[in-house]
């Protein structure tokens, strides 16, 4: 999780900005947000322009969804689902009787399920040469089209406007298709063995129906 704390200094009229701190969460997890250092006077907690905290009140729509910490201007969002993504801001008076700003950029991602894969020879080898693998991977309405051979995966085509980031790569002749987003990873994998190189040597037809007559 990337973390950076950022002021907005309004001094003599001037507003200097810094890009708000980041923080991605899992769908139904929960976040607190810290001023550091606490101490400072009259915090005022916002979510885009929507007013949450207020003279150390919570307005009565967050009372359920928020925990605030009058004594350091904490403030914790619980239960956290998509809608709860944007910009948290923190407004206080700082050691200089000065007036400042502290923003937050939330995510909420949901966990990513199982990926799909499915997977089928391009030309079947008799031997052991190298062979080229259609494999399509997806998560829910997103998905990545590869090519794969004995060393190495190449993408060929993928959705456009993907909510999870799909990879699929060879591990030790392992196809494997992994899913992820910010918070959470899911992988799903698929042997080469038996695509292309599980029949090596097949009997000719006449001769698997001679041994069925004979053990018949």
């Amino acid at each position: 999780m990337f973390l950076l704390l950022s002021f907005t200094w309004i001094i003599a009229g001037i507003t200097a900005e810094i890009p708000p701190a980041m923080h991605y969460r899992v769908k139904n997890s929960s976040l607190c947000l810290h001023i550091k250092p606490p101490g400072y006077q009259e915090y005022e907690w916002l979510f885009e322009k929507d007013l949450i905290v207020h003279s150390k009140n919570i307005k009565t729509k967050y009372k359920d969804k928020v925990d605030y910490n009058p004594k350091n201007g904490s403030l914790c969002i619980t239960k956290l689902n998509e809608t709860d993504s944007g910009t948290y801001s923190l407004s206080f008076i700082n050691s200089d009787d000065e007036r400042a700003i502290e923003t937050h950029k939330l995510i909420v991602e949901e966990t990513v399920p199982r990926p799909f894969i499915r997977s089928s020879p391009l030309h079947f080898n008799l031997s052991a040469d190298p062979c080229n693998i259609t494999v399509n991977c997806s998560v829910q309405g997103d998905w990545v089209c590869s090519v794969c051979d004995n060393n190495s995966c190449t993408i060929s085509q993928r959705s456009l406007f993907s909510k999870v980031n799909i990879t699929i790569f060879l591990h030790n002749r392992v196809i494997v298709c992994s899913g992820n987003n910010n918070v959470t990873k899911s992988n799903v994998s698929e042997s080469m063995e038996g695509m292309c190189f599980g029949q090596s040597n097949p009997e000719p037809e006449n001769v698997i129906k001679n041994r069925h007559l004979l053990l018949g």
